[in-house]
C-alpha cells in the first residue's frame, strides 16, 4: 500500500504544470499516476483548487527558499548577485516549464496573475537590495534589478522550450553581471 504526503500530491502538480499547463492538473490523472485512488487526494485536499493553490504557494516558498539560500552563502553583493542568478538557472528544466505555465496560467486568471506579481515583486526588490549594496542610488539600483529580471523571463521563455540537450546557457555569467555592475547611471536613475 502506498501512503502519499501532502507534499507528494503537491510536487505531483507542478510536474503537471510543467508539462501540460494547469488544465494538465486533473485528480484522476495525478491519482492513477502515483498509483493510487483518488481518496488518498481527498484525505489531503478539499477539492482541485485546494491543490491548485498549493501548487502556487509551493512556488512562492520555492522563490522565498532561493533567497535565503542566497542570503546564508554569504559573500559580497557581487558574490549574492552571481549565485542568485546561478541559482536560478541552474534549476531544473521541469522547474522552468512550470514556471513558464504558471506566466501562461496568470494570463487568464487575476488571482494568480495577482499571486504573480507580488512574487515577482519580492524577486525585484531582493535584487535591487543587492546592487544598493554596490553601491548604486535607489533607481539606478531598481533599473539593474528591473533588467536582469527581464532577461531571466525572456531565458526561461526559452528554457520552458528547451529539452535537456537544447538547454540555453545561462545568460547571466561573468559578462552580464559585470554589464550591469559598470553601466553608467542615468541622471534619472540616481
Amino acid at each position: 500500500m502506498i501512503l502519499l504526503q501532502r507534499s507528494d500530491w503537491i510536487q505531483a502538480g507542478v510536474e503537471a504544470l510543467a508539462q501540460g499547463g494547469v488544465d494538465a492538473i486533473r485528480v484522476e490523472v495525478l491519482a492513477k499516476r502515483l498509483g493510487v485512488s483518488k481518496g488518498s487526494f481527498y484525505w489531503h485536499f478539499r477539492d482541485r483548487a485546494d491543490l491548485l493553490e498549493a501548487v502556487v504557494d509551493e512556488w512562492e516558498r520555492v522563490t522565498t527558499s532561493i533567497i535565503q539560500a542566497v542570503e546564508v552563502t554569504g559573500g559580497s553583493p557581487v558574490e549574492r548577485l552571481q549565485e542568485l542568478f546561478h541559482t536560478v538557472t541552474e534549476s531544473s528544466l521541469s522547474f522552468h516549464r512550470a514556471v513558464k505555465a504558471l506566466h501562461a496560467w496568470a494570463a487568464r486568471d487575476p488571482v494568480i496573475a495577482a499571486r504573480v506579481a507580488k512574487v515577482e515583486q519580492l524577486r525585484i526588490a531582493y535584487m535591487t537590495r543587492l546592487f544598493e549594496r554596490c553601491g548604486f542610488g535607489p533607481a539606478g539600483a531598481k533599473w539593474r534589478a528591473e533588467v536582469a529580471y527581464l532577461i531571466y523571463l525572456g531565458w526561461m521563455d526559452q528554457a520552458g522550450r528547451a529539452t535537456e540537450e537544447s538547454m540555453p546557457p545561462s545568460p547571466f555569467d561573468e559578462r552580464l553581471t559585470t554589464m550591469l555592475l559598470r553601466a553608467p547611471s542615468l541622471p534619472s536613475q540616481e
